[in-house]
């Protein structure tokens, strides 16, 4: 093993060493797969805020909002470009604090914008959202925070179970969910064919395309 995940790895044993717990007894597969967990939904956030700067971009009356902007901020800016990208990155950042179901209702919600996501993708991502908090916050483990919100009863400090096929279920649910927004912005603020749009998934297969062992599922 070379390179930056050797390094990292060494950086995390020698840290458990120096915490005095034994190397046999640290699950390296785990920490793997909740730094998956994390990244998937970063890159998830990322191109959802990205939707966002395009259609603001594409469509600047959207920015109309009953918001206000100091005199020094507005100074501040220099130029009427500058103002609006301003205006762009201050609404990508609000939306970025919402949970995914909450963004899919956002896009309707102030763009119009209907997204076709399914209940099951949505719930998965609910749970991964949960589950980064606990990563992030409480070293995967379960809190009563937790408990309360996911409606569980599980015991206060036991480790979260972060399977491979959990990995695949919020992988799948990040593809189809940001390929569902994909082609519903740019329909909608494009003017885009949907039958045209290419390097996304399409959760009914269409003729002439390659299935890619999911049922019901195409990339194209």
């Amino acid at each position: 093993m070379r390179g930056a995940l050797a390094g990292a790895t060494l950086h995390l044993s020698i840290a458990q060493f120096m915490l005095g717990r034994k190397p046999r007894k640290f699950d390296f597969a785990r920490r793997l797969r909740a730094q998956e967990l994390v990244m998937l939904l970063a890159h998830f956030d990322a191109f959802m805020a990205d939707s966002v700067r395009a259609i603001c971009k594409g469509a600047p009356d959207t920015l109309k909002r009953s918001k206000t902007l100091t005199w020094e901020g507005i100074l501040q800016c220099e130029s009427w470009d500058n103002l609006v990208a301003h205006l762009i990155e201050e609404m990508a950042f609000s939306f970025g604090w919402n949970s995914a179901r909450q963004k899919i209702e956002a896009l309707q919600k102030e763009f119009g914008v209907v997204v076709s996501a399914n209940e099951k993708d949505l719930v998965t991502l609910e749970t991964a959202e949960q589950f980064r908090h606990l990563l992030v916050h409480n070293d995967g483990r379960v809190s009563r925070e937790y408990n309360k919100r996911a409606r569980k009863a599980l015991r206060i400090g036991t480790p979260i179970d972060i399977s491979r096929r959990f990995i695949d279920e919020v992988t799948s649910a990040v593809s189809m969910v940001a390929s569902d927004t994909f082609i519903a912005v740019a329909t909608k603020f494009f003017s885009a064919d949907p039958a045209s749009l290419t390097g996304i998934w399409r959760r009914n297969a269409m003729p002439g395309k390659i299935d890619r062992k999911k049922k019901g599922v195409t990339i194209v």
